[in-house]
């Protein structure tokens, strides 16, 4: 019997250099990532408000998320290192810090910007006001927020004012909106009462506007995005009404934190858009990704960064200071066809399961974390030849000169 002969194929030098290139952005994007199995899938990830603290191991960043351990529901609150000296391992690692049981599942949680110990929870019973315990937070004070407009179940969406500390706002699922004031006079009652109480339109997101105190917005099922003045004493305080995704409900939307005037909007026509409040006639630009956006925010540490969660194609940052660039050169082999617009400037494909939760870190500007429906949380930062373009100049596009929104 004739021996077999091996036949050897050499990879041209290109190829050989592409696979090499691959590999290195591979290994250096394991790095920058790190994720947590849990037993069930949390419809919560918010990173806290609070301060930094500095730790043997590098910086520590706490975020919360909720699950159920048994028959038990928690708030699991987990502490993320980032050490960005770790030449040869992760950057980044989990550490648990404590659970807080409850009897109902929390299906969302916002920490307060001025004080990380205060929290807003919603179960589908209730909503709640959840005070940390300094020396020991396996514990908390919990105060029911009540509403004078009967809702039937927990609060769909909240939002803490970024310039009044302690006043929060929630919408419910039949239209009601209350705002209530956590630093007037509550600290030892056993609820909390609404200051205002509002029946409006129904929606699906509120927020309140982060530069300007008695603004918030939002998400309307009828396609459109509202924003309301409490400084207007009528019963009808809106100051604008205006249709984004005709025929569609506006599923998130989110203010701008540098720029008053500029909001976006995503929709269950596969459309993000981009609006300016002084024209809101047309929007400024359409993005159309091919999949459901679930989530809009962005960024609190950059003006031009946008986030967006689909339902299964993970998330995508935006950087819109590239719209009406060309992607050129080897930029073109980084993204899918269906991507190939030059404002993707990071595609976290990885994720083909739905993104439930998200949040941009308010520390640092390009950490993220999430949570899927596989019970996966994750934490990543962007490797530095993504978001650090040495190839090419920055491009600055100066803003136009406009009359600011008269409110």
């Amino acid at each position: 019997m004739s021996e077999r002969k091996r036949v050897y194929y050499i990879k041209p030098d290109k190829e050989i250099k592409d696979e090499v290139i691959r590999l290195y952005k591979k290994s250096r994007w394991k790095r920058n990532i790190v994720e947590m199995p849990l037993l069930l899938p949390s419809a919560v990830f918010q990173w806290s408000t609070g301060p930094i603290e500095q730790v043997q191991e590098g910086s520590s960043h706490e975020c919360l998320v909720a699950t159920t351990v048994g028959k038990n529901h928690i708030l699991r609150f987990t502490r993320i290192i980032l050490n960005e000296n770790a030449n040869d391992g992760k950057k980044l690692q989990f550490k648990k810090k404590c659970d807080i049981r409850f009897q109902q599942a929390v299906q969302i949680a916002k920490y307060m910007p001025q004080d990380a110990r205060i929290l807003a929870l919603g179960t589908n019973l209730f909503d709640a006001i959840l005070r940390l315990n300094e020396t020991d937070q396996a514990n908390g004070e919990v105060s029911k927020l009540q509403s004078a407009i009967p809702a039937g179940s927990g609060g769909k969406s909240f939002s803490w004012n970024k310039i009044k500390a302690g006043l929060l706002i929630t919408v419910f699922s039949n239209g009601s909106i209350s705002i209530y004031d956590i630093e007037n006079g509550i600290k030892n009652d056993s609820a909390v009462p609404s200051i205002e109480n509002y029946k409006v339109c129904l929606i699906n997101e509120i927020h309140w506007h982060p530069k300007m105190e008695c603004i918030f917005g939002g998400a309307g099922k009828n396609g459109k995005i509202c924003i309301w003045d409490r400084r207007i004493k009528a019963s009808e305080f809106l100051v604008h009404n205006f249709s984004t995704h005709v025929g569609n409900e506006v599923s998130s939307f989110s203010f701008n934190c540098f720029n008053e005037n500029i909001l976006a909007s995503a929709s269950g026509d596969k459309t993000v858009k981009l609006w300016d409040l002084r024209k809101t006639g047309r929007p400024l630009h359409i993005y159309f990704p091919g999949n459901v956006p679930k989530k809009l925010m962005w960024s609190p540490r950059n003006e031009v960064m946008l986030g967006c969660a689909f339902q299964k194609d993970g998330l995508v940052i935006y950087d819109v200071n590239a719209i009406g660039q060309e992607i050129v050169g080897d930029d073109c082999n980084d993204y899918w066809d269906k991507d190939a617009i030059p404002e993707s400037l990071f595609v976290h494909s990885g994720y083909k399961n739905n993104i439930l939760d998200f949040d941009w870190n308010s520390h640092l500007t390009w950490f993220l974390g999430c949570s899927n429906d596989r019970g996966i949380i994750s934490a990543w930062i962007p490797s530095k030849e993504i978001v650090n373009d040495e190839d090419e100049p920055d491009v600055n596009i100066p803003d136009e000169e406009l009359e600011p929104v008269d409110f």
